[in-house]
């Protein structure tokens, strides 16, 4: 069951809300991919969505909230629930974004591990991407980074 501010966000943003649920999602996924979503992993996620197109006006908290419930709904209903219900919402642009997002998540380490890519690839076969779309998306998701590291640039 939804938590009160889970419900609140729901209700203030509607339909923004969410299209963050679902692009968090698929992020949170990657990120809990190794079986451990620590604190600095959060704090990548929800800084990095912040950065994607109409994410911004939701501001931190509402992200947080978001992530910290599907943190809660991956650990009651399982990745499977969760991953499925975040597809059903998305078009062909959410579907890019959210591989963009937990590729930029899954490298806040600076690298993809195997354990990541190993959700990675299959997530990106079931939004109908192959090969040489993820390793464009990976490097876009780089640049992002790099971007972002040097402060020439976010995503708008």
């Amino acid at each position: 069951m939804a938590d009160f501010t889970d419900l609140r966000a729901e209700a203030r943003h509607g339909a923004a809300y969410g299209r963050a649920k679902a692009l968090l999602s698929i992020a949170m996924i990657a990120a809990d991919g190794d079986g451990e979503l620590d604190p600095a992993e959060m704090q990548a996620i929800s800084g990095a969505a912040a950065t994607l197109p109409g994410m911004k006006d939701l501001g931190g908290r509402v992200l947080r909230a978001a992530a910290t419930a599907i943190l809660t709904r991956i650990r009651s209903d399982g990745v499977e629930a969760v991953f499925e219900d975040a597809v059903e919402t998305m078009g062909e642009a959410d579907r890019v974004a959210a591989m963009l997002l937990a590729l930029r998540v899954a490298m806040a380490d600076g690298r993809v591990c195997d354990d990541e890519w190993a959700i990675l690839k299959p997530m990106a076969t079931r939004f109908g991407m192959n090969e040489a779309r993820l390793t464009a998306i990976r490097i876009m998701a780089e640049r992002q980074d790099n971007a972002d590291a040097t402060g020439k640039g976010r995503l708008h």
